[in-house]
């Protein structure tokens, strides 16, 4: 299975207020259970950020910032194995 990146844009906001945002999307997001066949799957959900004008100033170097921070944190949570399948799947009752 592949990933999907989505980039959310938040002008003129302090950094505590949008690591509590992206806090909360990721928490609602891996609630989400996805029904596939006879089993449910959990989203896994990473953030990477990139700040304006600490992490750069144009669109491209933002998002080179928050694509490496991104990546970076799913390495270190499939280093710590948080990032596998084991667990994220739940069987479905037959029908």
């Amino acid at each position: 299975y592949g990933g999907d990146e989505f980039v959310v844009l938040m002008p003129e906001t302090e950094k505590k207020v949008v690591e509590i945002v992206a806090a909360r999307i990721a928490e609602s997001l891996q609630k989400t259970k996805l029904k596939l066949e006879q089993s449910l799957l959990a989203l896994e959900v990473t953030v990477g950020s990139a700040s304006c004008p600490e992490d750069g100033v144009t669109a491209e170097a933002l998002l080179q910032v928050a694509d490496t921070s991104l990546y970076r944190l799913k390495a270190i949570k499939a280093q710590s194995g948080r990032d596998t399948d084991q667990g994220q799947r739940t069987s479905l009752p037959s029908a």
